[in-house]
């Protein structure tokens, strides 16, 4: 198993990607037969900027000081604004991030012990109609079926931490487990997902700005959320021919003019098919675009549904 222990912010080591202010869960595998025609496209672009962004933001998730990951979180908002047509089509808002390395890997508490480079990436950007108040009640619901469309029998969500301090932002960390059963058309699997989220505040100075050894004060307005997920083991099928080898996602929640929430979703997994069969990379990623689509909708729809 892979354990990462936080080490300390090294300012000279700050990725040089442009973070100006600008105005995840286990691999989604949706393959229904209806779709596989129109998934079948030629893999979206890639973002050399908005790539650097994610893994920074990983890797710096659990320091204490949140001044990295605010930088990261900048950035990766940046990109998706310049880089993306929030308005375009699932393929318009979506891109093929780099291969995860082990280093990236590494920054997750406890993964399992393979490749990190086998994995499939997709990522996708979302806006919500909806407030980023109302998606911060969505991931604390203890079950979590009604927006998690692969998981209809059983998603439950157990809070491990900030239970009672994350949704006033009285803390800044939210850890979760989550047992739960993902059924379609070419698996089932009975497994626990690990989930994390955490307040990050937009308005922190850049890292070189603030000398070694201090910690940014915070300004208190302009707060976003960053949450990763990962398996500590393989989820092996109980039905179907298909599991789950590996998987990662970090996700954003950007507050914009505290009316509407943009999301974005990266997700990096392996899928081993028996027999070594199943559909081409291409098939896989486009249905697992849809699944994270389907997530973003089905916590829209809820929100809705409350008001």
């Amino acid at each position: 198993m892979c354990q990462h222990h936080p080490t300390p912010r090294a300012l000279n080591h700050v990725p040089r990607f442009d973070a100006s202010p600008a105005p995840l869960q286990i691999g989604v595998m949706m393959i229904l037969p209806s779709l596989l025609a129109l998934s079948c496209r030629p893999a979206p672009p890639t973002n050399p900027a908005f790539d650097e962004a994610a893994a920074f933001a990983l890797s710096s998730f659990d320091e204490e000081d949140p001044v990295n990951l605010s930088f990261a979180i900048r950035a990766i908002q940046a990109q998706i604004v310049q880089d993306i047509d929030l308005d375009g089509s699932l393929l318009d808002r979506s891109r093929t991030p780099q291969t995860m390395s082990e280093q990236t890997a590494a920054s997750f508490p406890e993964v399992p012990e393979r490749d990190p480079g086998l994995c499939l990436p997709v990522s996708v950007a979302h806006m919500s109609a909806w407030p980023i108040t109302d998606h911060v009640v969505v991931q604390q619901l203890a079950d979590q079926r009604p927006i998690e469309p692969a998981s209809k029998d059983k998603y439950d969500r157990i809070i491990l931490a900030g239970a009672d301090c994350w949704a006033t932002r009285d803390c800044e960390l939210l850890r979760t487990e989550n047992p739960l059963i993902k059924d379609n058309s070419v698996m089932t699997l009975d497994y626990t997902l690990w989930k994390d989220l955490r307040w990050v505040d937009l308005g922190l100075p850049d890292p070189a700005d603030v000398p070694e050894g201090e910690i940014a004060e915070t300004t208190g307005e302009n707060w976003a959320i960053v949450g990763r997920s990962w398996i500590s083991e393989s989820a092996q099928a109980t039905q179907g021919g298909a599991s789950i080898m590996q998987s990662y996602s970090v996700e954003v929640w950007l507050p914009q003019n505290n009316e509407q929430t943009l999301r974005m979703m990266a997700l990096w997994s392996e899928t081993q098919f028996e027999d070594g069969g199943g559909p081409g990379d291409d098939a896989v990623a486009g249905t697992t675009r849809y699944g994270i689509q389907g997530i973003f909708d089905a916590a829209d729809d809820w929100i809705q549904d409350q008001d």
